[in-house]
């Protein structure tokens, strides 16, 4: 790649046009559009004099080498106004500071804003900064952008089996940011961990329930047990004759005694009606089984679970906002 006019006339401007030896601000002698003897011939010496166009011959052929230069030193594709602008820099300060200059390095690294930046750090000489440089670092710079946009870098030509990327970290919707959906997903997560906390406590709450109804159950058979046994209960539906005893020579009469045999051949199954078809036995498991959970939720282990998963979620979240925001810095940085 050559200077352009442009790139040129930014050099003569800068460097200004003299037609007799001087010595820079720095005690070199010069001639022309800042030719010096280190540049190559001819040699500058005091009282030499030459006309403009051999001035401008002489630059032509000096600017060859410092083209050279920033093209073995750029290792990645730069437009027309940046290559001028790096070689109008390279003019003014040498080929082997450019080398080892920090705006290099980010050029190789595609920060072309930061570059620009450090291109302006060039304004000194015998260690003070002098108007003149620092003028002519701000107009490289800002020829050195002049038609960039941070979306042109990385661009592919050919989107074909390329994958689509955002192309800044600087997102507009909190739906699509990655930051936010790993939170999401994260407190979800937590929040399944304290879902089965408290099924657990249902579950441990339901078999307490079933335990004490299952005793609840057998208490109240028992007691049916030993009032029948105790022969406490009567049964107005018996005949008076079956349970008052007999007075000195009476009898009773045959159908008085198949009453009576009836009537016992009956009893048990008059006992076992309360166990079986009792419909208040289920709203009492019910109740305590409701008695029993609440208990379980309210109390010190149900609280201690909470804040562990409440913890939890809170850990995974942040490590994961963590993670997120240094693969956005490490792949979108500008």
């Amino acid at each position: 790649m050559d200077i352009s006019n442009r790139g040129l006339n930014l050099i003569k401007e800068f460097e200004g046009l003299e037609l007799e030896a001087y010595q820079d601000i720095v005690g070199v002698w010069t001639i022309g559009y800042g030719h010096t003897s280190m540049a190559g011939p001819p040699e500058v010496k005091p009282g030499m004099e030459i006309t403009e166009a051999e001035a401008s011959e002489i630059l032509r052929r000096d600017l060859g080498q410092y083209e050279n230069g920033v093209e073995r030193a750029v290792k990645v594709e730069i437009t027309q106004n940046m290559f001028d602008a790096l070689v109008s820099l390279t003019y003014n300060i040498g080929v082997n500071a450019m080398k080892g200059s920090t705006f290099i390095k980010r050029i190789n690294n595609r920060d072309y804003e930061g570059a620009a930046e450090a291109m302006k750090w060039w304004n000194k000489a015998g260690g003070r900064v002098v108007a003149g440089l620092k003028r002519r670092r701000e107009a490289e710079a800002a020829l050195f952008l002049e038609g960039y946009s941070p979306e042109d870098t990385d661009i592919l030509d050919d989107q074909r089996g390329a994958p689509i990327e955002e192309n800044s970290p600087r997102r507009g919707n909190l739906g699509e940011s990655r930051t936010v959906g790993g939170a999401t997903a994260a407190g979800g997560a937590g929040a399944v961990a304290a879902g089965s906390v408290f099924l657990d406590n249902r579950n441990d709450a339901n078999e307490e329930s079933g335990s004490e109804d299952t005793a609840g159950g057998e208490t109240p058979g028992d007691g049916d047990a030993s009032a029948g046994d105790g022969g406490t209960s009567t049964d107005d539906g018996d005949p008076p004759n079956c349970q008052e005893p007999l007075e000195e020579g009476e009898e009773l009469t045959d159908t008085e005694l198949a009453e009576c045999e009836l009537a016992e051949e009956e009893t048990p199954e008059v006992v076992d009606v309360p166990e079986t078809e009792t419909p208040a036995e289920p709203v009492s498991t019910i109740e305590k089984a409701e008695e029993v959970f609440v208990s379980a939720v309210g109390s010190d282990e149900a609280l201690d679970a909470i804040v562990i998963a409440a913890g939890v979620i809170a850990i995974i979240a942040a490590i994961y906002i963590v993670i997120a925001r240094v693969d956005d810095w490490r792949n979108h940085k500008r």
